[in-house]
Formats: structure tokens, C-alpha cells, sequence
């Protein structure tokens, strides 16, 4: 895949090089961090690599940390590696295609269209137009890549043949912020925590983590709390109703966060006792691996990526059985043996997500 003989030979902008093209890059977004992961992975093997994005895509905190993608023409070569990241329709397709360096896409899955319709309809035709314009790029890329494996197989439905599994790099990092003082002792107390972390969206189906919580309240434990945590810019109808839900029900202790800071984020994390995804689609599911590395057992609804992120970890159900995954919650929380047991294997999974792991993995896939 790629020519090992050739390295960083100095200034020249066509020196060899692994780069890495994103429709868009922003402060603390999951893609642009596996980019700046990749990055540094590359330039230890002694490659030039850049990171190019279109300028009106870059958010200023992050603006130093890549080009602009007109710029890549004096950057191409036959000789360099294109990674073209895959999460929505872009004009970078069509460059994509044109250019004559080697080309590998990764893969980070686009959510299906039906989700959005009766919420955002301009969202829902981006991504259908997204999905349609990965499709027809099925015979460009040498080597397809795909952050689950879930994500492969879709891509091998529509024709990517040289296709494989390589798991995102997370920012681990990251996750040893020092949590947010304020949060930890407004939500002192003896209530238990039940937490769900995401962007706050149709696919997510946080109705049904609602309703969960519902009757595990009022059924099981009146000592309790939900806590919602992701950004809902977009998604105000979404957010509305279900807000509206919560008024309905006449729930409360039902918390909506909104987008929150790194500190801010580790803080829920440690005040949670159990976190819980009813989501019915995921392309990974960066969240779920973020409560193993906190110590938070998962129960998430089994579907699309979601049993490939937690393997035999965690715990998953097969149907939205509300009163019965109330009780499964308690039985999680009151038995400790059981809990315990849950972590444990947890920590187990984690360690597949190490950056070494990923870094070898990536390194045998690229220069296969």
C-alpha cells in the first residue's frame, strides 16, 4: 500500500507523505481527534503527514493543526497516501477520485436518513445524499477501512472489496481530566445515577431511555436520577419532545445537559452508577468505551455497531422490554458480585482499544 522505501526527505512540500483529508475539523470532535492520533502515529514512522480540511469546515481553535484543502495540489503526488475520512457527503469526494496519489478511505459510518426526516429534514438529505456519494466511491480507495465492524460490512455490501477493521484512537488522555468540582458536589447525595452520554439525536432513541427510567423510578427505586449528556444544536424539535416526554410522565430529576467541557464530562462519568445506550444506531459508540474506562457498567440495546464496540462486555439486550431492563438495572446495582463482574470484563475489552494495539493494527493494514 504504501512505498516504505521513501521517507521525510527534508522541506520540500513533495516529499512522501500519509495525509489525511476531513470535510470538517473541530475543537474536541471525535474524527478530528483520530485524526491528530493518526497523525502522530504516521510522523513516527518518519512520513510527512498533514491534515486538510475545507477552510469554511475548520473551527478556529483548531485552525493551526491542518490546511486548507485547495492547498493539497501542491502537496499530491503518485507516490503520497491519501486517507479520505468518511462521515458525510463532501465535495472532497470528487477530488477524492481525481487525484492520482494512493488513496485509502476510512469509514465512520453515516446515519440512515429515516431517523431525521421528521426532525430535520435538510439534515436527512445531507445524509442520504452522503450515503449515495460513499456508494459510488466503492471502486476508488485501494483499502477501506472501518472504525467497527459493523462499518465494514456495509461497506462490503456496496462493493468495497479490500476492506478491514481498524477500531478509532481515543483520547484516553482526555478522559483523565481532573472532573469538574461544582458538578461533584451539586450531585452529592444518596441518589443513584443512571447516565447516558451522546449528541442528543433521533437515532440515539433516548425516548426509550426515558421511558426506562420511568418505570425504574416508579417502579424500582423513587432514589434516583437521569442524566442526559450531549449537545442538541440541531436538534432543538428532537430536544423539545423530548423534553415534553419528561413533563408527560411527570419525571423529574430528569437532567439535560447540553454540550458540556472535558472536566465537566468526567465529572458525570464519576457520579454515574450505570450507563445505559438504547440507541438503535451506532457506527461505534465512542461513549460505551468511555464508561469502561470509568468503571461504569453499560446495559445498551444490541444493534447495528453496538455488540462489535462492547464484545462480550457490558451487558446487552435483545428487545425494549422497559420494565424488564428497569429491573435488570437493580439487579446490576443491588448485587455487587454482579456489578463487579461487569467491570471486570469491561476492563478486559478496554485494553483492545490501546493506542499501541491500534497503532500496530493500522501499520500492518496500510502497508500490507
Amino acid at each position: 500500500m504504501v512505498d516504505r522505501s521513501r521517507h521525510n526527505s527534508g522541506n520540500s512540500n513533495k516529499s512522501l507523505g500519509i495525509h489525511q483529508w476531513l470535510p470538517g475539523f473541530t475543537s474536541g470532535d471525535a474524527i478530528s481527534n483520530y485524526a491528530i492520533g493518526l497523525q502522530e502515529i504516521i510522523r513516527s514512522w518518519g512520513y510527512r503527514s498533514e491534515i486538510f480540511s475545507p477552510g469554511r469546515h475548520v473551527s478556529p481553535k483548531v485552525r493551526n493543526l491542518c490546511y486548507d484543502w485547495e492547498r493539497y495540489k501542491d502537496y499530491s503526488d503518485p507516490l503520497n497516501t491519501v486517507i479520505y475520512h468518511f462521515s458525510i457527503g463532501s465535495p472532497m469526494s470528487a477530488g477524492f477520485r481525481a487525484i492520482e496519489d494512493k488513496k485509502v478511505l476510512i469509514y465512520h459510518n453515516i446515519t440512515p436518513d429515516k431517523y431525521f426526516r421528521a426532525i430535520n429534514a435538510e439534515k436527512a438529505l445531507v445524509l442520504y445524499q452522503g450515503r449515495e456519494e460513499l456508494q459510488a466511491l466503492y471502486d476508488v480507495p485501494r483499502l477501506a477501512l472501518a472504525d467497527s465492524e459493523y462499518n465494514r460490512m456495509e461497506l462490503e455490501q456496496w462493493g468495497y472489496r479490500n476492506s478491514a477493521v481498524l477500531p478509532p484512537l481515543l483520547n484516553f488522555n482526555g478522559l483523565k481530566a481532573k472532573p469538574d468540582r461544582k458538578i461533584l458536589n451539586q450531585y452529592s447525595g444518596d441518589l443513584l445515577n443512571i447516565l447516558f452520554v451522546g449528541r442528543i439525536a433521533p437515532n440515539k432513541k433516548i425516548e426509550d431511555v426515558i421511558k426506562v427510567f420511568y418505570y425504574y423510578k416508579n417502579l424500582v427505586n423513587g432514589k434516583s436520577r437521569l442524566f442526559i449528556v450531549g449537545s442538541f444544536v440541531g436538534m432543538e424539535k428532537y430536544c423539545s419532545y423530548l423534553r415534553a416526554m419528561v413533563l408527560e410522565l411527570g419525571l423529574s430529576n430528569v437532567i439535560f445537559t447540553g454540550h458540556v467541557t472535558t472536566a465537566e464530562l468526567a465529572a458525570y462519568y464519576r457520579i454515574a452508577d450505570l450507563f445505559l445506550c438504547m440507541s438503535e444506531h451506532e457506527g461505534f459508540g465512542i461513549p460505551l468505551v468511555e464508561s469502561m474506562y470509568y468503571g461504569v457498567p453499560v446495559i445498551a440495546y444490541r444493534a447495528a455497531a453496538v455488540p462489535y464496540t462492547m464484545g462480550d462486555s457490558g451487558v446487552l439486550v435483545a428487545e425494549k422490554d422497559f420494565p424488564a431492563i428497569a429491573e435488570l438495572i437493580d439487579i446490576i446495582l443491588t448485587r455487587d458480585n454482579i456489578r463487579k463482574k461487569i467491570i471486570e470484563k469491561q476492563k478486559i475489552r478496554l485494553k483492545d482499544f490501546s493506542r499501541q494495539k491500534i497503532a500496530e493494527q493500522f501499520q500492518a493494514k496500510l502497508f500490507a
